[in-house]
């Protein structure tokens, strides 16, 4: 009798410890979520193949990571911190927002301030007109959108096309795909903040385009997009629902740990995330 409840009690010992372990947010432990890939091309380009995209957007857990080649930038919605992985300087920082925006703020609008005192003003429209989504030389950033009637299908998903303006400008034609939505994956009230400061500080993650920051986003997911200024197209090639590791939303184990000034300081051919 005293045997059996001796290894009764064990069991119930293991179990409860698997259990703490599956729920302790341990770093190897994976979670549901989105990996959406994509490639930018201009009217002189053609697409990249698919085994090489250009951008690539994993989404898990109240975590969203946009990445480049050059960089990667991984938002903690939950914990509202932000990891910058600079892969050109293999250098990485993680810290809070509140740290995070002040900074690169303040960065870019020193190199706006140098650089349009360089700047004629046909050379100030082009660079206007090639900016990032909140990048713009006005005071104030309104943004709305219009759908149309036109419809198409890419990467395999139907999508409706949409009209975004920028300043009552038009900005973007995108084409959003209502069966990619993040709502069991993020927060929409969190995320909705996160934009909101990372436009009153003019800054954007690496890669993206104004469709992902607007409330188009809780219609689905921008598989096409093309920039009504720059003639810059993204184009989403490969989607995938599936679970996504802890590992991805981490700085590689050999990258070095800098200040933020340093990992987000220019670099001769390569452009920092933000505007």
């Amino acid at each position: 009798m005293m045997l059996r409840t001796t290894k009764r009690m064990r069991w119930l010992i293991l179990t409860l410890s698997a259990l703490v372990l599956l729920t302790s947010g341990s770093p190897g432990l994976a979670q549901a979520g989105w990996s959406i890939a994509a490639t930018t091309t201009t009217t002189a380009s053609v697409p990249a193949p698919i085994s090489s995209p250009s951008l690539m957007t994993v989404v898990s857990n109240n975590r969203i990571k946009y990445a480049t080649r050059a960089w990667a930038q991984v938002v903690n919605l939950a914990t509202q911190r932000i990891l910058i992985i600079n892969h050109i300087s293999q250098t990485y920082w993680e810290g809070p927002l509140d740290e995070y925006l002040p900074v690169v703020t303040e960065q870019t609008k020193n190199m706006r301030t140098a650089l349009l005192k360089q700047l004629s003003p046909e050379q100030r429209v082009q660079i206007e007109t090639r900016s990032g989504p909140f990048d713009s030389l006005a005071p104030t950033l309104a943004i709305t959108f219009e759908r149309s009637a036109e419809e198409d299908t890419i990467a395999g998903f139907k999508a409706h096309k949409y009209m975004v303006l920028r300043n009552g400008e038009a900005y973007e034609e995108t084409w959003i795909a209502q069966e990619i939505n993040f709502e069991t994956e993020v927060d929409p009230q969190k995320f909705k903040a996160l934009v909101k400061r990372q436009q009153e500080a003019r800054t954007t993650p690496p890669g993206v385009v104004l469709a992902e920051l607007t409330e188009l986003l809780e219609k689905g997911y921008p598989v096409k997009t093309v920039n009504a200024l720059s003639g810059v197209t993204k184009t989403v090639v490969q989607v995938e629902k599936k679970t996504i590791p802890e590992s991805e939303f981490l700085a590689p184990a050999h990258y070095t740990a800098k200040s933020l000034q340093e990992v987000t300081a220019p670099q001769a051919g390569f452009r920092r995330p933000g505007p």
